[in-house]
């Protein structure tokens, strides 16, 4: 029944571990107008100079809800006396521009003209540039001037009088003509303008990723810091990574838990960037940790999404992973480790721990061959114990396994090294393979003594460990990663282990030896006496009642007998090792 359950709760583990990953999201919707207003104002700015030739283009108010109201329309200055071309008058005031005579343009008049200067006094636009999508919002006036080979349908603001043609100059709009030049936004079913201008002036936008499709797939960074670092396999034709003026930003945001629906993006930490090829690169990312939250409604995956962008715009890559929160996560990583080893306890359960009392049910899993509990085997239990729980509430969080990290081996390696040591140094085996023949209960105190005393070095020694171990378990909880510990701290837990080991050595001296040979030598002494004792108390038992002598009380005399010879011959033997160790140590008896 007790190998039943174990198997039951194996199968219930896998179980779960496949759940995990059955129940990650994997549509990923695109972009979506909201996401990508609040995008925009986690991304990176860029600086976009004087001279830069750029594109501008309406948008509609659902585009960019929340944010600034959307600009109309970009307002126009003649700098200069411009031709123009009438786009937009009455037949008889297009007859009158073919005379002779000067013509007044009544307001509102669209005309044509192919130089000016334009400006953005407020609002948002988008903004292309060489193959990027940014979303400029403005509160201060950005200066454009006409871009080469391009021509402009200007709204007259105001009547303006235009001077009749001479022979060496067309009519003209005269310096100083103001008018309006249409984006087309406010309306779904408008297409907005595509407006080329030159900047004029030096000003910032940010990259705009509206309704971006997924093409990306972040995946875990084996070894690296848990659930913060994410790679993700960048790619674009024909575009240089490796470029001295690159740099990338990214935003992670999970689903709005609120009524308004308001999406809160983190910025991403940029940890790497490793071109591997023209128009491909492995981009690694930090995600922040407070996307991760503790508890929520229900412990079921749910999805991160992050989006990546090159300050020129060129690259955006955007996708999506689950996560369980850390919460949840833990609580199921403690359920599954304890069950583990629940079953590992009672698989080794059996004659090796019969009459082992519950309060030491824990210290049957590092006991050593005299059935005491062992300080080095305890380390390799609690650091196994920490690891298995990390691996499992790393998946549970994250579906992928934890990377090991230099610092968790070198703790394992130092307790390895301390289980080694402490077996080749260990006390006689003979004696040890007696006592573990005693039906005697687990002795856990004995993992802070030697030989019955209280050992300081113990002490210290476990205390650091729990320590440490403390602060191991606090920082997988709170990054999902393995820590890089401190090297001192590292030291101070591998000093106090050689202390622990010379601590060790120093008792198996040949006077520690001869010391511990005549504390035995004593103990059995004394064993001998009080076996004498009830030999005699037995055999006075005999005589009293000879005839009446039951089978029970021979039997009794015998096994008396019998353990006064053994326990002569103990004696002997142990007067024989008592006086080797002494010749050993150059004395004589």
């Amino acid at each position: 029944m007790r190998n039943s359950a174990i198997y039951i709760f194996v199968l219930l583990a896998l179980a779960g571990g496949i759940a995990r990953l059955a129940l990650d999201p994997t549509k990923v919707p695109k972009v979506s107008p909201e996401a990508a207003v609040q995008l925009a104002g986690c991304f990176a700015r860029t600086v976009f100079h004087a001279n830069d030739g750029v594109t501008l283009a309406g948008l509609t108010q659902a585009q960019v809800s929340g944010i600034e109201k959307p600009a109309t329309s970009l307002s126009f200055v003649a700098p200069e006396p411009l031709p123009f071309t009438a786009v937009s008058l009455k037949p008889e005031d297009q007859k009158k521009l073919l005379g002779k005579a000067d013509v007044s343009l009544p307001p509102n008049t669209i005309v044509r003209v192919q130089r000016g200067e334009f400006s953005l006094d407020k609002g948002s636009v988008a903004v292309e540039h060489a193959g990027g999508r940014f979303l400029l919002s403005t509160l201060d006036p950005i200066r454009f001037k006409n871009a080469d080979s391009s021509s402009y349908d200007v709204t007259l603001s105001d009547a303006v009088v235009v001077t009749a043609p001479t022979d060496t100059k067309p009519r003209q709009l005269p310096q100083g003509t103001r008018g309006t030049l249409s984006l087309a936004a406010g309306s779904e079913t408008v297409e907005a303008s595509q407006i080329a201008l030159v900047a004029l002036q030096p000003f910032a936008a940010r990259p705009w990723i509206l309704d971006a499709l997924p093409n990306i797939e972040p995946t875990r960074v084996s070894g690296a810091k848990g659930m913060s670092d994410l790679a993700v396999e960048a790619r674009r034709p024909g575009m240089q990574f490796d470029a001295s003026d690159l740099t990338v930003s990214g935003c992670a945001w999970a689903p709005a838990t609120d009524a308004t629906g308001v999406l809160i993006p983190a910025p991403v930490a940029l940890t790497d960037l490793k071109p591997s090829g023209l128009g491909s690169a492995k981009i690694v990312l930090a995600i922040p940790s407070e996307l991760v939250p503790a508890f929520s409604a229900w412990p079921l995956p749910r999805p991160i999404s992050l989006a990546v962008v090159s300050n020129d715009g060129h690259y955006v890559g955007y996708g999506a992973y689950s996560i369980v929160d850390r919460g949840w996560a833990g609580l199921f990583a403690l359920l599954v480790a304890g069950g583990l080893l629940w079953g590992v306890l009672n698989l080794r359960g059996g004659d090796d721990l019969v009459g082992m009392r519950y309060r030491d049910w824990m210290a049957g899993l590092f006991v050593d061959a005299d059935r005491k509990a062992s300080l080095s085997l305890f380390q390799i239990f609690f650091w196994t114990v920490i690891t298995v729980w990390g691996l499992i509430y790393f998946y549970f969080v994250t579906g992928s396994l934890l990377g090991l990290t230099q610092s968790v081996l070198t703790l394992l390696g130092i307790s390895g090294v301390g289980t080694v040591a402490a077996r080749f140094i260990s006390p006689d085996p003979t004696a040890s393979a007696a006592r573990a023949t005693s039906t005697t209960n687990v002795d856990f105190r004995a993992l802070l003594s030697t030989n019955g005393v209280f050992d300081l070095l113990k002490l210290q020694l476990f205390v650091f460990t729990l320590l440490i171990g403390t602060y191991v378990v606090w920082r997988i909880c709170d990054t999902g990663a393995f820590p890089d510990i401190d090297a001192n701290t590292l030291l101070l837990l591998g000093v106090s282990q050689g202390l622990y080991i010379g601590g060790k050595v120093a008792s198996t001296t040949p006077l520690a030896r001869a010391q511990a040979l005549k504390l035995q030598l004593d103990n059995k002494t004394t064993e001998l006496e009080n076996l004498k004792k009830e030999q005699e108390k037995a055999q006075e038992a005999v005589d009293k009642a000879a005839a009446a002598a039951t089978q029970e009380q021979k039997d009794a005399l015998e096994n008396a007998k019998k353990a006064t010879d053994n326990a002569q011959s103990e004696l002997k033997k142990l007067e024989a090792d008592l006086k080797e160790a002494v010749k050993q140590m150059g004395l004589t008896t």
